[in-house]
């Protein structure tokens, strides 16, 4: 099984030459402090910010324009003795890991070395469990690597106040997470999990983004972080142990979005995002996928061979007493217009603000109940209006076949509402 560091779509990334670094130095265990930064970020009284607005507001001044592919990086890290380590992860749990001690593979908190001594009759190395060192050292650098690229806070599914400037942030699984925000700013100070605190020194300021530059943890002391690649395509078999089964990239979609505001994140905390003019062709929604499939294929299809494009998965709502399956589209080249089929029912959506959800946990039914009770409560903590029905998008590539059992059980799920 190919085992080199390269994902799919940087292949021209490989390293190549010797080994990076030393090995890492034993770190003092001076507690961490607040470092001032090099640029100021602007004043913002996060007490005014509602509970389930705060892990967006962090995320949108942080990584706005990143959000989506901040859980698939590469990055180089320098550690407190001045050598330096190339970290190659799927967050939370995935993590590559090239210095000069040897490639190692972290999966499921387990730790290999890919490079381990092998027969020296045979000249050949092989892979063999990491030493205790060794594993310790690597699922530090996967802590540091998950904090500094806010990886608590993309997963987050629900956040609660605790002091100010501090907050709790539940998970899907394990223990909740503690964010501390520098003082009158959204930018991290520290994030507190069942592995440790890694605090926030220095940020790296670009027009768009706030972006870690320098973090501490006790295992590791105080290193610099720069975010290389982000948003990675990984190859199947990158992060599976050779000779083990390939593990899939967790499906991303192929229909783009059209949101104003770049990449969307799929974040389990209701968030306001911005969305830009688009159509639907509503039908009727016939009630069962192998039906829906039915009606929907034609559609998609009738509008790409007109030349415009689909701008997202299907969409099902209530339009009072009538179940609607909608399909959104918009023209690449704005002077092509639809010739509609004399059937079909079209609505123009103008831009908007729109309120969205992406359910954690559960099957199908379980996710559309989960999402409308947490956008009904962030209607109402946020004290929004809703300007149209709840819609519920799932990832479901209808022109291409019905959902598979497995696909229902356990889809993703973009849920919205239109909000004034």
């Amino acid at each position: 099984m190919a085992q080199d560091l390269r994902p799919r779509q940087v292949a021209q990334h490989a390293l190549s030459g010797a080994l990076l670094g030393a090995l890492l130095a034993a770190c003092g265990d001076a507690g961490p402090q607040q470092a001032p930064l090099a640029q100021e970020p602007r004043r913002v009284d996060t007490s005014r910010i509602a509970d389930d607005a705060l892990v967006n507001a962090v995320l949108d001044e942080c990584h706005k324009p990143l959000r989506g592919g901040m859980d698939r990086v590469a990055a180089g890290v320098t550690l407190p003795d001045g050598s330096t380590v190339k970290l190659f992860a799927r967050l939370p749990d995935a993590l590559r890991v090239l210095d000069d001690e040897g490639q190692f593979l972290a999966t499921g908190g387990v730790v290999l070395r890919l490079d381990g001594p092998g027969s020296p009759e045979a000249g050949v190395k092989r892979v063999v469990p990491a030493t205790a060192a060794q594993q310790a050292r690597v699922l530090a650098l996967l802590t540091l690597l998950d904090a500094a690229a806010l990886g608590p806070l993309y997963r987050a599914n629900g956040c609660r106040r605790l002091a100010a400037g501090e907050f709790e942030l539940t998970q899907p699984t394990g223990p909740a997470f503690r964010l501390r925000l520098r003082a009158d700013s959204l930018l991290p100070a520290s994030l507190t999990g069942p592995a440790g605190e890694v605090v926030f020194g220095d940020h790296l300021r670009t027009p768009v983004t706030w972006m870690a530059k320098s973090v501490t943890s006790k295992a590791l002391g105080t290193c610099g972080i720069v975010f290389e690649k982000w948003d990675q395509d990984w190859a199947a078999d990158f992060f599976a142990p050779p000779g083990a089964a390939a593990t899939p990239e967790p499906e991303r979609p192929r229909i783009p979005f059209v949101a104003a505001g770049g990449v969307e994140p799929r974040s389990a905390t209701p968030f306001q995002t911005e969305s830009r003019a688009i159509d639907w062709v509503m039908l009727d929604d016939p009630g069962t996928w192998p039906e829906r499939a039915a009606v929907y294929t034609p559609v998609h299809e009738e509008i790409e061979r007109q030349g415009l494009e689909v701008t997202g998965f299907p969409i099902l709502f209530a339009d009072g007493a009538r179940k609607i399956l909608a399909v959104p589209f918009r023209a690449g080249d704005t002077k092509v217009r639809l010739v509609p089929d004399p059937v079909w029912r079209i609505e123009s959506r103008k831009p908007g603000r729109l309120l969205v959800v992406y359910p954690p946990a559960g099957d199908l039914a379980a996710r559309c109940t989960a999402g409308e009770e947490l956008l009904r409560a962030a209607l109402a903590n946020q004290k929004l209006v809703a300007d149209g029905p709840i819609c519920v998008q799932p990832w479901f590539q209808l022109h291409e076949g019905v959902p598979s059992a497995e696909k229902l059980a356990s889809p993703t799920v973009r849920m919205f509402v239109p909000v004034r």
